[in-house]
């Protein structure tokens, strides 16, 4: 009978321990491992999108707890059906030929981040002839240039990045990924564990 209770135990933790992990909470409103079916249980339109790597992926812009600049979100759901990836989209930052408007929306964005996850790995290679403040979006419009900042919690991982539309059009872009649930639903992490 000793040996029943740690078998017990193990076999608890086999079984709902990652069950645990899915249940965490997430960005805007959402729960991790939710199902598409509970989303649209809840109310939220989803607007089906070409599946890519990332799985089955859903478009909406009615989540509970958005933030109020952000245009998209997509979200991406596993061969199991379990909400594993959120991809947040900011508006369009128009007429920002320095980036100064994206650029204070993404710091300010950064240290809210850092406060949760702990300070983040940034990657703001700015090359030249990119590097004067006038053609910072250019820069990332043409991909020469990259300026984003990776941050990791126990369970998730986190890219803020800002994106061009045009030499004077800028985004932000946010991504989290539940890492256990992406390993679960067979999806491998690019650069930065995000991706």
């Amino acid at each position: 009978m000793r040996f029943t209770k740690p078998i017990l135990i193990a076999l608890l933790c086999a079984f709902v321990v990652p069950h645990a992990a899915a249940d965490e909470s997430a960005p805007f409103g959402l729960t991790w491992g939710m199902s598409v079916e509970k989303l649209r249980e809840a109310g939220v339109q989803l607007r089906p999108l070409q599946d890519d790597e990332t799985g089955r992926r859903y478009s909406t812009h009615d989540l509970p707890k958005l933030l109020g600049d952000i245009d998209e979100v997509i979200l991406s759901f596993g061969g199991n059906d379990r909400l594993y990836r959120i991809e947040a989209i900011s508006r369009d930052y128009l007429h920002d030929l320095d980036g100064s408007r994206t650029r204070a929306r993404y710091e300010a964005l950064s240290r809210a981040l850092a406060a949760k996850y702990g300070a983040g790995k940034e990657t703001h290679d700015i090359n030249k002839p990119w590097d004067s403040p006038e053609h910072f979006l250019m820069g990332i419009n043409l991909g020469s240039s990259r300026y984003y900042t990776d941050f990791e919690g126990k369970n998730v991982a986190v890219r803020l990045t800002i994106k061009a539309k045009r030499r004077d059009i800028g985004t932000y872009v946010l991504i989290y990924r539940h890492k256990e649930l992406a390993k679960r639903s067979g999806e491998q992490p690019g650069e930065g564990g995000v991706l």
